[in-house]
């Protein structure tokens, strides 16, 4: 039972670990998803030649800082107008009061308010008479930026804090395992069985309780993990998924160390204890 024990404590753990690693490396993607949505809107002027926009959404593609550029021309964004407002301003006006847009996607890692400025300002450089107004919420981008590196700080040292806590319980647990058995440790001791010889029994099914409870607590993670690239298959690539096969590797490699280390210090403690310290 205390085997069962033990190795259902390891699993756990480990489980809860591996959840916490994978919460900050979706954690890290969300932030760079929300980064990605923070856009630029160019409004070129009314009227504009629809070769001019072409050839200005293809100057802006050429930066660095942009992932991709949608046009919309004034018919889309009256459409756009109509199902968001509900309402059709053409009924009181002549003609289409909207321009044609330039919807301008970020890369996550220059979406901030130091990167932003310089390519507004390249943009109206280049095309100074063909930009009406460049759209931009300076205080949206500044929350946001913010936001994230609070929240990554906090939730970085929540789980440092939960790891230190799971990695002392998994120590504990099988220390006490090995406590119920100091008596059987000692008299072994005095009949003189060397260190070598007492501990690698306990060396052996410590390690492979860490190696069960490896293996399990690595088997749910990888069903999550499978279960959600299929419920959101845009989320993560290639590399995210690198990272959660590293971490689940990482898991697996934990549960063995740390069931190895906490046996063997388990039981050199009570070799070098006394008869009466024993009680």
């Amino acid at each position: 039972m205390a085997y069962i024990t033990s190795v259902f404590s390891v699993t756990m753990v480990l489980f809860v670990l591996g959840i916490l690693g994978g919460i900050l490396i979706s954690g890290k993607k969300l932030a760079e998803y929300a980064k990605q949505n923070l856009k630029l809107q160019v409004f070129l002027n009314i009227g504009a030649d629809p070769e001019k926009a072409a050839e200005i959404k293809s100057f802006i593609l050429t930066s660095e800082y942009v992932s991709d550029v949608r046009l919309i021309t004034p018919e889309e964004a009256l459409e756009e107008y109509k199902q968001k407002m509900g309402e059709d301003p053409m009924e009181l006006l002549d003609e289409n009061p909207l321009p044609t847009t330039l919807e301008v996607s970020l890369k996550s890692q220059y979406a901030n308010n130091k990167t932003i400025p310089e390519l507004e300002s390249t943009i109206l450089t280049k095309y100074p008479d063909d930009v009406a107004e460049i759209f931009k919420d300076v205080n949206l981008i500044n929350d946001v930026n913010v936001n994230i590196a609070k929240i990554g700080y906090i939730l970085l040292g929540v789980c440092l804090l939960l790891s230190i806590i799971m990695i002392a319980l998994i120590n504990n647990t099988i220390r006490l395992a090995i406590f119920s058995k100091r008596f059987l440790i000692k008299t072994m001791q005095l009949v003189g069985a060397t260190g070598k010889f007492i501990r690698k029994p306990f060396i052996r099914a410590g390690t492979s309780q860490g190696l069960i409870g490896s293996i399990i607590s690595s088997a749910a993670l990888t069903c999550i993990l499978i279960w959600v690239k299929s419920a959101l298959p845009g989320l993560f690539n290639g590399s995210d998924y690198l990272l959660f096969g590293g971490l689940i590797a990482g898991i697996f490699l934990l549960g063995l160390f740390i069931s190895y280390i906490s046996t063997r210090f388990a039981v050199q403690k009570f070799l070098k204890l006394k008869m009466d310290e024993l009680y």
